[in-house]
């Protein structure tokens, strides 16, 4: 359901939802997920399988669920 939103919003609009940056302490990758937190907000965030399901999540988040390198969020 999160992808077909994802794209539905891309085709609608024509730009995309989230555009994730590197910076020197973090990739692109870990941006992205940031800026998805950032919509979510940190408890729903959370509550989603997302930050603890992942192959890789250990990579990119702490036990608690927080990212790793990039600390401070600005939620929506």
């Amino acid at each position: 359901m999160w992808s077909f939103g994802c794209a539905a919003f891309e085709l609608a609009t024509g730009d995309m939802l989230f555009v994730p940056k590197e910076s020197n302490g973090y990739g692109e990758d870990e941006d992205h997920l940031a800026l998805m937190m950032e919509l979510f907000r940190k408890n729903a965030w959370k509550g989603l399988c997302f930050s603890f399901g992942g192959a890789r999540s250990k990579d990119y988040f702490d036990r608690h669920g927080d990212l790793k390198r990039i600390r401070r969020l600005k939620y929506w």
